[in-house]
Formats: C-alpha cells, structure tokens, sequence
C-alpha cells in the first residue's frame, strides 16, 4: 500500500516553513545555538591542540624511559653522583 503525502504550501509559494512564526522562530533559535556551540568547541580544540603541539616538540619519553631500567647496585663507600 502507498501512502501519499502532501506538503500545504504558503500563498507565496514558499512552502509551510516560512509561513508559521512559530516555526521559524524556532528554526533561528536552533541555528544560532548550534553556531555558539560549535564556536565554543573550535576555540578550544585549537587552543588545546597548540598545547599539545608544543608539548611533543621536546621529547616525550626520555624522561620516563628509565623508570623500568635496571637498578644500579650501590656498595657502601662508593662514590656516586645524584
């Protein structure tokens, strides 16, 4: 079975959308929302990518590398450094 449907179009032939205040009030609302919000998560995903960015410019892992190495064994009497 098909189902038909019809769209009432407005008398200026710009369809239903335009015609109810209502609707397009709503319509405005919607967009600009998604526009402050995509704005708010553009600004700090670029922020907080240039963070990041700077971070790996220096090495990452030079520091941390030697937490799993072999300890040193020290006697007493031996002179070591820092």
């Amino acid at each position: 079975m098909a189902i038909k449907l019809r769209i009432p179009r407005g008398t200026n032939g710009k369809g239903w959308l335009t015609r109810d205040p209502l609707v397009r009030a709503a319509l405005i609302v919607f967009v600009a929302v998604s526009a402050l919000i995509v704005g708010f998560f553009s600004y700090y995903y670029v922020k907080y990518d240039q963070i990041i960015e700077k971070r790996f410019q220096s090495p990452v892992f030079s520091s941390s590398a030697k937490i799993y190495a072999i300890p040193r064994v020290v006697r007493v009497g031996e002179k070591i450094t820092p």
